[in-house]
């Protein structure tokens, strides 16, 4: 067999599978039987083949049978110690809308006009480090919603597989 042409034999199978509508139990049976009879010739660019049908939970759930798994399941997780910290942290700070004025002196917003709620001075740092710090208090609580739903999503996809 030609180098890496394993990848385009599979790719072709498992495309023509799908555009066929083939059921979930037809394409997992068929590109099992695929994986297994390529991988005894050698096939050594199996995580290239995955990448094209990485939004398929049945081929990556076959694949990962035989071991191979989508990069971004390669990417060292952040630790559920860490995530727990951060949102601990998010709910200890000021509730509300921050906004920065003058450069350095930070608002709650939560109430118009010269009833805002003063936070303080974020004195010595640049204006770009106080606006990345509001930034960051508003968009902590979405990361930290994104995070648990790729989370589950990867469950879904490999099941409860922890290899951290």
């Amino acid at each position: 067999m030609g180098w890496a042409s394993a990848g385009g034999i599979f790719g072709a199978m498992a495309s023509s599978l799908i555009r066929a509508g083939a059921s979930e139990e037809l394409l997992a049976s068929a590109c099992r039987d695929m994986i297994d009879r390529l991988r005894q010739d050698d096939w050594d660019t199996l995580d290239e083949s995955l990448e094209q049908f990485e939004d398929n939970p049945v081929i990556v759930r076959v694949f990962g049978e035989f071991g191979v798994y989508p990069h971004y399941s390669r990417t060292p997780r952040l630790a559920d110690e860490i995530v727990s910290r951060i949102e601990a942290q998010y709910r200890a700070t000021t509730r509300g809308v921050w906004s920065l004025e003058r450069g350095s002196h930070v608002y709650n917003m939560e109430k118009e006009g010269d009833d805002a709620a003063y936070l303080g001075m974020l004195d010595g740092f640049s204006e770009p480090d106080a606006e990345f710090m509001i930034l960051a208090h508003e968009q902590t609580p979405r990361l930290l919603a994104e995070i648990r739903r790729l989370r589950a999503r990867l469950r879904q996809l490999h099941g409860d597989r922890d290899d951290d």
